[in-house]
């Protein structure tokens, strides 16, 4: 089978984000679309990335292809080595090719089973009620990492709604004596204003901070599950996590 990618967009909208997330990945082709869920946890708490793109492909309705990426750096280095916009991937059974004058690629995939599927199930998470919608600028996230400077013995952010805004506080409120420091993000919210402090670590926003968008959406629900959503004409990213107990 052959596709046609943008080679700019599938780089820099799918690929690059989901490297920075983790090493190796499953990559789904859908008829109008490819999309990936991988899965991190650490220090008590996990995040889920969901990436969507939409790029047309000569597959059937109802039929999927999976591709093993063991090692997402290595495809990304493939491709960089093109200079062409638009470019052809041959996709076989067993590796992804390309071929032109300029360069020419084969990318073995690894087999079924060998990379740890996410357990996650992202069509009921993509169904949940939010009870709350901020919109938050990429100005703001930059400030987040500015003040992480402050408090660089933590690694945990502290969400609050307080007078109709939206404050960061970095801290730790599990260790005694600790500098703090608070940020006024933004008074883009509808919905209900939670009324607990929603604790986060800081990484899921260092992750966020390396993606150029346009604007970003944090959706809460009663729960305590967290998305970050960033949602354009031609692809969704979710980074989805829940609040920490402190």
């Amino acid at each position: 089978m052959e596709i046609l990618v943008d080679r700019k967009q599938i780089l820099s909208k799918f690929l690059v984000p989901i490297n920075k997330f983790t090493d190796q990945a499953i990559i789904t082709l859908n008829k109008d679309y490819i999309d990936c869920v991988s899965y991190t946890s650490n220090d008590k708490q996990s995040i889920l990335l969901y990436t969507k793109l939409m790029i047309k492909t000569n597959i059937t309705d109802d039929a999927k292809i999976t591709l093993n990426i063991g090692n997402i750096k290595k495809l990304i280095s493939a491709l960089g080595c093109i200079s062409t916009d638009i470019i052809k991937l041959i996709i076989e059974k067993n590796h992804i090719a390309h071929v032109s004058p300029e360069a020419t690629f084969k990318f073995h995939l690894k087999e079924d089973g060998t990379i740890e599927k996410p357990t996650a199930n992202i069509e009921k998470i993509n169904a949940m009620s939010f009870n709350t919608n901020i919109d938050l600028s990429a100005v703001k996230i930059d400030d987040i990492l500015k003040a992480s400077n402050f408090s660089s013995d933590s690694n945990k952010i502290y969400l609050t709604i307080k007078d109709n805004s939206l404050i960061a506080e970095l801290t730790d409120k599990t260790i005694p004596n600790l500098d703090t420091i608070s940020v006024v993000l933004t008074d883009q919210i509808t919905g209900i204003a939670f009324k607990e402090s929603i604790a986060l670590r800081l990484d899921i926003f260092r992750l966020i901070s390396s993606i150029k968008y346009d604007k970003l959406t944090i959706r809460i629900n009663d729960k305590g599950v967290v998305v970050f959503e960033i949602n354009e004409n031609d692809y969704l990213m979710k980074y989805i996590t829940s609040s920490l107990i402190k």
